[in-house]
């Protein structure tokens, strides 16, 4: 397998510093050059947004700074959850004056460092959300136990745009929160992914066979066989149905993702057959409110699907 990569130890770095130079309203800030920021700050008086999580996920989670999104990013290695110092930083960049949530996705090494970070930040006022749209990570039962995956760029654009308008913190937390609670994510991969410097991939599967319900780190879930884009995408949409939860009121949207490397003719397919089914709250979506590559496993091969219920807030 050919990468464009310098070597495996400074691959991360490398991405961050090409980053910054693509895109000059973001700057590289902290003690370790391990947090991003919007060039132009928090403006005074408004709640901060500050995310973070491994590296290998773009445009998750460095893409999504910007007006009406997140303000400030912590980096870890490669599938890594962000280092303790990288998270002080990232909080402390999202302070306007008016507190920081922290919205990132619900894995055990982000917690914790984001935990102790909350502590030792210069503020006090933080509010924490967790992404935990993904269904096939645990059952209903254990809904708290689920990871975040594409879902969580709903939740972005919903806190993003109630900091916007001036909302308090905990304003801004719950329109998250609420958002997490009615979004369901469910992926479709073909291939996994290779770490950089590893000589083979995370998990392997046969021509003949797809995994439902990958994670975006290559975790297996259920291997089932191929049999075309409408079995596959019917298939995972009713699993979708069947482990979702209860309809709520709202109106049902969909978000296609090309979470691995498909491009983005085979999502026009595969979102031609979602937009429509019976859907992860038993109702059927009208249009696509998304469509494209919002995270990614590396070079990974797969789609995935998220449901949010819309909640009517007007910003």
């Amino acid at each position: 397998m050919k990468k464009f990569i310098n070597t495996p130890e400074s691959y991360v770095d490398d991405m961050l510093t090409g980053l910054v130079m693509a895109h000059p309203d973001i700057v590289r800030k902290g003690k370790q050059g391990r947090t991003l920021a919007r060039r132009n700050g928090v403006s005074k008086g408004r709640v901060g947004i500050a995310t973070g999580g491994g590296a290998g996920h773009l445009p998750l989670f460095a893409g999504y700074l910007g007006e009406g999104f997140a303000d400030s990013c912590a980096v870890g290695n490669v599938f890594e959850g962000p280092n303790l110092q990288s998270c002080v930083d990232a909080i402390n960049l999202a302070d306007g004056g008016s507190g920081v949530l922290l919205l990132y996705g619900n894995y055990g090494g982000d917690r914790m460092n984001f935990d102790m970070a909350s502590k030792l930040a210069a503020i006090n006022d933080i509010e924490t959300v967790l992404a935990t749209d993904n269904i096939a990570s645990a059952s209903r039962e254990e809904m708290s136990k689920r990871r975040g995956v594409a879902g969580i760029v709903f939740a972005y654009k919903a806190a993003g745009a109630a900091a916007r308008t001036g909302a308090s913190l905990k304003d801004v937390a719950d329109i998250a929160r609420r958002t997490v609670a009615r979004t369901r994510t469910i992926g479709l991969g073909m291939k996994s992914c290779r770490l950089p410097g590893a000589t083979d991939e995370i998990s392997e599967l046969r021509d003949d066979e797809v995994e439902l319900g990958l994670g975006i780190h290559g975790e297996p879930w259920s291997v089932a066989q191929a049999h075309g884009v409408r079995r596959c995408a019917c298939r995972r949409d009713d699993w979708s149905a069947s482990r979702g939860g209860t309809r709520r009121n709202g109106t049902p949207a969909s978000g296609s993702n090309g979470q691995w490397s498909r491009g983005n003719a085979s999502g026009g397919a595969v979102h031609r057959l979602s937009t429509g089914r019976k859907c992860a709250y038993g109702a059927g979506t009208s249009r696509c409110h998304a469509a494209g590559r919002f995270i990614c496993n590396l070079h990974g091969d797969g789609r995935s699907v998220g449901y949010p219920m819309l909640l009517g807030y007007r910003a």
